[in-house]
């Protein structure tokens, strides 16, 4: 979705597995590499590995000599991919980070993407439907997803953008949200099943804010994350960037077989 250039993502990001976990049942899978051997598949969001594990090591302790083993793992071929196209194949590189977290994988040149990949497959295997007119009436003012999101948090919203996608391939189609009120300096992200029941707000904003238009379109259904299978499942993982004081906040959701696997309400502030 947001294109952001990747030379160091020096946004110091504050990841929320501490407040805004990565949905830790997202390891990525091992695909058969084709002569008997599994390879496995590494997955990155802006450079930053998708394996907590890995993560949340910091290789460039001498103590631990795990640096050798990550140059191994993740200086390889990825295939870079960023609102549903693939943007082009590149070699990463490792390089050590900031304060949000110890390393990130980088790519030479001024490459703008979201999600890199080191296998080759295709990470949409379903559309993503933009819906901007006629949408269904359970998104009206009066309509069954709006009033329970008034009535959830006492504001007055209004959808501002409606997004449809089959995440987990059963040939229904869920809905994300974007709904704001402007009066409470109020947004949110919305996860709705096809029958029009809320699963996750997934992102809830709500605090007076100075630039709040500019937050908003900062953090819409478009800019702030990415619709993709991350692990070669056949699922599509929510990728989405969270408001934060200060840093790089994202989660990682997966819904399948009627189980999300992230929190119902996911709080968001930029105080520190």
């Amino acid at each position: 979705m947001k294109k952001l250039t990747i030379m160091t993502l020096s946004l110091c990001i504050a990841l929320l597995i501490s407040g805004c976990s990565l949905s830790e049942t997202n390891e990525p899978a091992e695909p058969d590499s084709g002569n008997g051997e599994k390879q496995q598949l590494v997955a990155l969001f802006h450079g930053i590995p998708l394996d907590v594990k890995d993560r949340d090591t910091n290789i460039f302790e001498e103590e631990n000599n795990l640096k050798e083993q990550m140059v191994s793992k993740y200086e390889t071929d990825y295939y870079l991919y960023s609102n549903q196209q693939l943007i082009q194949e590149s070699v990463g590189k490792i390089e050590q980070r900031g304060l949000d977290y110890y390393w990130q994988v980088n790519f030479p040149g001024e490459i703008e993407y979201e999600v890199a990949l080191s296998q080759s497959y295709d990470p949409y295997p379903r559309e993503i439907e933009n819906i901007t007119s006629n949408l269904p009436k359970e998104f009206d003012d009066d309509g069954q997803v709006i009033q329970a999101i008034n009535s959830q948090f006492n504001v007055n919203v209004n959808v501002r953008e409606l997004n449809r996608v089959d995440l987990n391939g059963d040939g229904k189609g869920e809905f994300l949200a974007l709904v704001i009120d402007k009066d409470y300096n109020f947004f949110a992200k919305c996860l709705v099943n096809p029958d029009y029941e809320i699963i996750s707000y997934f992102t809830v904003f709500q605090e007076e804010y100075q630039f709040f238009d500019q937050l908003v379109h900062d953090y819409n259904l478009t800019n702030s994350g990415e619709i993709i299978d991350i692990n070669n499942d056949d699922i599509m993982e929510i990728v989405v960037v969270l408001p934060t004081y200060e840093g790089f906040s994202f989660k990682v959701l997966t819904y399948k077989d009627g189980n999300f696997s992230g929190d119902q309400i996911i709080n968001t502030t930029l105080k520190p």
